[in-house]
C-alpha cells in the first residue's frame, strides 16, 4: 500500500498497486460488549469471522472493479496558444473600435 505524501499526490504506479490491493489483517470485536475493541473474536466466532470477511471482500472486489484505472495526467501543451489567440483577436476588437 503506498505511503501518503504530504502533497497527497499519488504516482500512476501508486494507482495501479491500490487497484490490485488486496485486504488482510482482518480481526472481529463485539462492539456493544467491547467498545475499546480489545477482544479479537476472530477465533471464537469462527463462522460469524469468515461469513463478514468474505462478505467485506465481495464488496471491495466490486469496488475494485468498478473503480476506472485513470491514466496519467499529461499536460496538453496548447494553453499558451489559446491565450495567445485570445489577446489577438481582443487587440484586433479593440483596434476596430478605434477606426471611424
Amino acid at each position: 500500500v503506498p505511503t501518503p505524501k504530504p502533497s497527497g499526490s499519488i504516482t500512476e504506479q501508486e494507482i495501479i498497486d491500490l487497484k490490485r490491493a488486496k485486504l488482510t489483517g482482518f480481526e472481529l470485536y463485539h462492539i456493544e460488549d467491547d467498545i475499546a475493541e480489545t477482544t479479537d473474536r476472530s477465533e471464537s466466532e469462527r463462522e460469524i469471522f469468515e461469513r463478514m470477511k468474505r462478505q467485506m471482500q465481495d464488496i471491495y472486489a466490486e469496488v475494485q472493479a468498478e473503480a476506472p484505472l485513470w491514466p496519467a495526467w499529461q499536460i496538453a501543451g496548447y494553453e499558451g496558444k489559446i491565450i495567445s489567440e485570445y489577446y489577438r483577436k481582443q487587440a484586433a476588437q479593440k483596434k476596430q473600435k478605434q477606426q471611424p
